[in-house]
């Protein structure tokens, strides 16, 4: 099993990217831009990918909740009032797995990041570069 602790010097940056994605919450386009000026500015490779786990992450979840928009609007057109529920609470559960997702991946990394230990999303993560 590789190593997968930080650096001390590594560990303030790790919990900035980690949480860069909330960026996106105060200004538009922050969950994006703010990984991924990360990424490109730091010397650091673990902190660099982090960056760009969290970049992904944002990403992934947009695209992902797209679309759930289209669902509801197909749930308002169908005439059967069990195809409408089935849809929009087939459509809602996929939404609060995507937002909770997008909401605790970070607060789980800036977590363990603090405490010294790299952490990588499930599904798609990039494991810890070595070197």
């Amino acid at each position: 099993m590789a190593d997968d602790s930080l650096t001390d010097t590594d560990r303030s940056g790790a919990m900035l990217a980690h949480l860069s994605g909330y960026a996106g919450y105060v200004v538009p386009c922050g969950g994006v831009l703010v990984p991924l000026i990360i990424a490109f500015a730091v010397q650091s490779r673990a902190v660099a990918a982090i960056a760009r786990q969290a970049l992904l992450l944002n990403v992934l979840g947009f695209v992902s909740l797209l679309p759930a928009v289209g669902a509801y609007f197909l749930a308002a057109a169908v005439g059967s009032p069990g195809a409408q529920g089935l849809i929009i609470v087939v459509t809602s559960a996929w939404v609060l797995l995507v937002l909770g997702l997008i909401l605790v991946c970070p607060l789980i990394g800036a977590i363990k990041a603090s405490g010294g230990r790299y952490y990588r999303y499930p599904i798609f993560g990039f494991p810890m570069p070595q070197g």
